[in-house]
């Protein structure tokens, strides 16, 4: 037996692979690994060796090498899988349910617990009918119902094997196959089970030779931290052993860190490439992040030279994707998605709970909702529901719903519910219609949904047939949370969608490369990541129970393992550890930092000085202002350094240095203008604006820094979250409910600083009212609302290239063959006129309109603005529509001779003259435009864009404002351009005459 000894896992595992010798025809190798390690380790060997293909090498997890071996040796017992036993296992659960004294409710966590304890107790070779003694009556009970479901579990095994069953069975058949010619590694384990024990025992007399890797401290001040399982076990089989000690191969900080992380007295080094950052909260931290890595991909860092590692990824992904999409970064989440979270399988088991529940109202409902029920005119459907408080009316469903009606007829003529099931999938042809929306989400560039999607349908057929080998005669609610578990288990992991990303992963559970750039977020006092010893049975109980076998892993042993997987995140870089965490958490509790950066700042120091924490404006903490100052002189030295440096000092100091006019050489990787592909609507705005402004905005992207005070745009972002949410239920809405969970939202943190609680106050006063409005205006228009927040993706092309212009429409209404589109507006603006559009400063609606137009395949009629006021004689729609009869009656239905002026579109009205009204006759004043005129605005708008982005690809950022682009702008100072100078527009003057044709 050879042990490869080393104090790190990256040298014990090279050390382990330099052992092969590739493509040998007289060597094989089988290499056993932890399952979810199998892939990295196969990549890592092919990059070791330097070979482009193996044959004489196997990766394999325990669990696949024993169905391999068993294969080969004929077995015919049939194995099942995780999932098939978790199955099992809520099964027996279902059938000795009456006789359980503690586990009397069983939710998925606890039956998934209960299932992970079934197989320690096999691993251990604890059988279900084994004696046992404990002093305490609560853990007896707990104990009597874990072995009483153990024992039903094994009876519904039936002589299959589950994992458990299947290493017993490999341990025994092992003798039956020549290894004489083979080498067995294991590699990349810091412990073994009882059965992985007894099976490296076997190999080591039955195998040409065993390899082993595996990590121990050396001399060093951190060795508690180890874990010793693994070499203790390997040393009670009592072989002969062959220690190969590799010395380290890590230098610098990584072996420092390696060395000293959790140390009780680190040793301290100087180091300018581990940096500690703090944020006042997840998304800042998040924004500075993406700040850092825009940063180094403007000077030649590869995306795929950089990793991600998080404390809590769920908690973290949202930000990561939202941020980073829009920088447009390359990157992949190493995270996977439950299946019962996805409204497919929500569909399902909509459906199965309407059968349960005889057809009850709010089940009839969500189903009318989905869309996969592919029911039209839903609103009215759902309004005549609850008009007549429509409830377990099966005869009502026949008549309306002609699917389920086809599932009603067939419902007793079903051998078992997994043909039901097979059924509702036929009916509702989900395969077709999940490609379809994998489809939507690649168009929409949703590429995680779109993988997603692309697997749903395998993985509820892989259910259904595991499902299949047992018989699962339960009853319909039973079988319901049999079901329930199952889909519950199953996640969906999707891969990278190329070879350069960046990677981002968990820092518990994750994997990471050595890249060179490693930034940990999240690294508050929760890191490491300890587990609560309160499972089914915790360590306390393990203690407590008097048996021959000894149950692992414990909490402990876990917890252990998960400080020392610290070692590994915090060594994998080449170049730089950045570490940072949110000074508050989303529950607004304010958080501490984790004992790692109290670590590090003893272990590094700075010019002599412990690593100082770095702020969210990278202002380092307690530096004063002239130490900033004096640097930033010794830097001006040499401008060349001077822009990659300027990030990291306090505003004013930059300020001030930057005001006495020092020759700077500027990269040319930010000075030249960079036109993507992808461009938002508002960015052309800007361009017509003033060229110097778009320039600075999109590409240099400066910014004021963040500061506690609300902002307009904090206003608008709230209202039009808050929008989004009632819109489509205003009739029923709770707005105090809404937008108090709004509030507590990561995004709307600043509401909750105490200066803003006025202005907090006075919002929630106009939501209210808004809300009022909304709704008295929903009622008496036909123009009802059907999307809102729909992504824009309007392809417009120049002569030498294709971009996709990018927005978000706020919300779109229809009636019967036309369609609207509203626009929320929070500040002072307004839609313009025709001057506005044709100088190319409001052009969003009308590029927002052709967009809609060619996705809806509707008639449009009209772009407005609406503005949020607390005054409803200015909260009213204002824009352009057309003068069509039906149009403008639907716009208000309320018009009459005695209200002859709409409430809710500006300038709508109604002729009162006494020919009128003597006739009856309604006319409407003329304030609408033809048909016509609005098709040339939509041309007018996309034709001048493209013109914005011939001029821009010519690297146009020259200053040439408007009359009023000068007003406001915070560019002044940068640009220096004269008020004196003449403006490029506004010239004419210009009316609908021009864009009907009159007028050149």
């Amino acid at each position: 037996m050879k042990i490869i000894k080393a104090n790190n896992f990256i040298d014990a595992e090279i050390g382990a692979i330099k052992e092969i010798v590739p493509n040998s025809l007289h060597e094989k190798y089988i290499v056993i690994t932890p399952d979810r390690y199998s892939l990295n380790l196969e990549k890592n060997i092919f990059e070791i060796l330097n070979v482009d293909s193996l044959f004489n090498v196997s990766v394999m997890g325990i669990s696949r090498f024993a169905k391999k071996i068993l294969s080969s040796l004929d077995e015919t017992k049939e194995n099942i899988s995780s999932l098939g036993m978790l199955i099992l296992v809520r099964l027996a659960i279902t059938r000795v349910q009456s006789k359980l004294t503690c586990f009397k409710n069983i939710n998925f966590g606890l039956c998934e617990e209960i299932k992970n304890t079934i197989s320690q107790l096999k691993s251990a070779g604890i059988a279900y009918d084994s004696t046992f003694e404990v002093k305490s009556p609560s853990l007896k009970a707990k104990l009597d119902d874990i072995f009483l479901i153990y024992k039903e579990y094994e009876t519904l095994l039936n002589g299959r094997l589950d994992a458990a069953s299947l290493l017993d069975e490999l341990e025994l058949k092992l003798e039956n196959v020549d290894f004489s010619n083979t080498t067995v590694m294991f590699v990349g384990f810091d412990s073994l089970t009882k059965q992985g024990t007894n099976i490296l025992a076997k190999m080591s007399k039955l195998a040409k030779e065993t390899v082993i890797s595996v990590v121990e401290p050396f001399l060093q001040p951190n060795s508690y931290v180890y874990e010793h399982d693994l070499m203790q076990k390997i040393t009670l089989l009592n072989e002969p052993m062959n220690i190969l000690e590799l010395s380290c191969s890590l230098e610098n900080e990584n072996r420092h860190i390696l060395e000293n992380l959790f140390a009780f007295k680190p040793a301290t080094i100087e180091s300018e490439n581990v940096k500690i950052y703090s944020a006042p909260n997840i998304e800042t931290e998040v924004i500075m992040l993406a700040r850092k890595i825009k940063s180094l991909i403007a000077h030649g860092v590869r995306y795929k030279n950089i990793n991600v590692a998080v404390n809590n990824l769920q908690t973290y992904a949202p930000f990561i994707e939202r941020i980073f999409s829009l920088h447009n970064f390359s990157y992949y989440i190493d995270d996977s998605t439950n299946l019962i979270n996805l409204f497919p399988i929500k569909f399902i088991f909509n459906i199965l709970n309407l059968f349960l529940k005889n057809f009850k109202k709010e089940d009839l409902i969500s189903y009318i909702l989905s869309p996969l029920s592919e029911i039209e005119n839903k609103d009215e459907k759902i309004s005549e529901i609850l008009k007549y408080d429509i409830d377990c009316n099966k005869k009502y469903v026949e008549e309306n719903f002609a699917n389920l009606k086809a599932l009603i007829n067939k419902f007793k003529n079903y051998k078992n519910y997994i043909e039901f099931i097979e059924d509702i999938l036929k009916i509702y042809n989900f395969e077709e219609k999940l490609s379809f929306f994998a489809e939507k989400f690649k168009n929409n560039n949703q590429i995680k949904l779109e993988k997603t999607f692309l697997q749903i349908y395998e993985k509820i057929i892989s259910v259904l047939e595991t499902f299949k080998a047992f018989n699962v005669n339960e009853n319909l609610a039973d079988f319901i949370k049999i079901l329930e578990t199952a889909f519950s288990s199953q996640k969906i992991s999707t891969v990278p969608a190329s070879v350069d990303n960046i990677v981002i992963s968990d820092a518990t559970s994750g994997f990471f490369s050595k890249e060179d750039y490693m930034f940990v977020l999240g690294a508050t006092d929760s890191l490491p990541n300890f587990i609560s010893d309160c499972g089914v049975i915790t360590d306390k109980d393990i203690d407590e129970i008097k048996i021959r076998a000894k149950i692992e892993p414990t909490v402990r042993m876990i917890n252990r393992r998960n400080k020392f997987k610290m070692l590994s995140v915090f060594t994998a870089f080449n170049k730089k550890l950045i570490v940072s965490y949110p000074e508050v958490a989303l529950d607004e509790k304010k958080n501490l930092p984790s004992s790692i950066i109290k670590d590090l700042r003893s272990m590094f120091t700075r010019f002599g000085e412990p690593l100082k924490v770095l702020t969210d404006d990278f202002i380092e903490a307690g530096q004063s202002l002239p130490a900033q100052a004096k640097f930033l002189a010794y830097l001006s030295i040499d401008g060349k350094e001077l822009p990659a440096n300027l990030e990291n000092f306090n505003p004013i100091v930059k300020g001030t240095f930057l005001g006495l006019e020092p020759k700077i050489v500027v990269d040319d990787k930010i000075s030249e203008p960079i036109l993507s592909n992808r461009i938002r609507v508002t960015e052309i705005e800007t361009y017509f604006s003033c060229p110097f402004k778009r320039f600075v905005t999109y590409n240099l992207k400066l910014k004021e820094t963040l500061k506690p005070e609300l902002t307009p745009a904090d206003v608008g972002n709230f209202v039009h979250a808050y929008l989004e949410k009632i819109i489509f239920n205003l009739q029923d809405v709770d707005a105090s409910k809404v937008l108090n969970e709004l509030f507590k939202e990561e995004r709307f943190y600043k509401f909750s600083i105490k200066r803003n609680r006025p202005n907090k106050e006075i919002l929630i006063k106009e939501m209210e009212n808004l809300t009022k409005f909304l709704l008295e205006t929903q009622n008496i228009s036909n123009f009802k609302p059907i999307l809102c927040e729909k992504k824009v993706n309007l392809k417009i092309s120049t002569k030498n290239n294709s971009y996709n212009l990018v927005g978000i429409i706020d919300r779109i209404d229809t009636y019967d063959k036309y369609f609207r589109i509203i626009d929320y507006k929070t500040g002072g603006k307004d839609l313009g006129g025709y001057p506005e559009l044709y100088y190319g400063e409001k052009l969003q609606l009308f590029l927002y309109l052709k967009s809609a137009e060619k996705e809806l395949n509707l008639i449009p009629c009209g772009v407005f603005y609406f503005k949020i006021k607390n005054n409803e004689k200015e909260q009213k729609l204002n824009g352009f529509y057309i003068d069509d009869f039906n149009v403008l009656r639907a716009l208000d239905t309320t018009l009459s001779f005695d209200h002859p002026s709409s409430d809710i579109v500006k300038s709508l009205k109604i002729k009162t003259n006494k020919e009128n009204r003597e006739s009856g006759i309604i006319e409407y004043y003329s304030t609408g435009i033809s048909s016509k005129l609005l098709e040339n605005l939509t041309g007018y708008a996309e034709n001048i864009t493209v013109q914005a982005l011939e001029e821009l690809e010519q690297n146009a950022y020259q200053p040439k404002p408007t009359d009023s682009a000068c007003n406001f702008c915070k560019y002044g100072a940068i640009c220096k351009f004269s008020a004196k100078e003449p403006n490029r527009r506004r010239e004419y003057k210009i009316d609908k005459k021009f864009f009907n044709g009159e007028e050149e």
